[in-house]
């Protein structure tokens, strides 16, 4: 049997990626990437946490969960060191 999977992304607006995957299977999704953001993971339509890396038995609808990167910038001073988290 062969499982529909919509994959989901949010990155320029809405688009669909159709995955075809056979019952039983774990999915490999395509590379997603969004600029400042690192994906953490995929939720199904219901909203549950999806692990990729346990067999598909059922069509679904995939979203990407991002979360925003966050970057650690030091700059010297007489005193130490300032620290900002951007």
């Amino acid at each position: 049997m062969i499982l529909k999977i919509n994959l989901i992304e949010y990155n320029l607006g809405e688009t669909t990626t159709k995955l075809m995957q056979k019952h039983g299977e774990t999915i490999t999704p395509p590379v997603l990437s969004k600029e400042g953001y690192k994906l953490v993971g995929f939720k199904d339509d219901l909203g549950n946490t999806i692990n990729l890396q346990h067999a598909i038995t059922s069509n679904m609808v995939l979203t990407p969960v991002w979360e925003i990167e966050t970057y650690t910038a030091e700059f010297p001073t007489s005193y130490g060191k300032y620290v900002v988290n951007l």
